[in-house]
């Protein structure tokens, strides 16, 4: 219940951008995995193992969620998709 009350009452005001996630469930998902990235990275864990593609398409679409400008200036900028491509060690 207090998920759902957190959810109207702030959530989406943070979210205005948001599609086809009209409960949450999807938002909170790109939030949780990213939020466990930026604990791997911090820790200086390896990140071998991790989908880069997938964890910044998360944080593209929770950009978008917030600001479609915000995220076409962020995804015309970033070379993540360039930089794995090359798969440097």
């Amino acid at each position: 219940k207090s998920r759902k009350i957190l959810w109207d009452n702030a959530v989406k005001r943070a979210f205005p951008h948001r599609s086809n996630d009209p409960d949450g469930h999807g938002t909170a998902g790109r939030v949780a995995r990213l939020h466990a990235l930026r604990n791997r990275v911090s820790h200086m864990e390896p990140l071998i193992q991790v989908n880069v593609v997938s964890r910044h398409n998360d944080a593209l679409r929770l950009l978008g969620s917030i600001s479609p400008e915000t995220r076409d200036w962020c995804s015309g900028l970033s070379r993540v998709i360039e930089v794995n491509r090359t798969k440097p060690v």
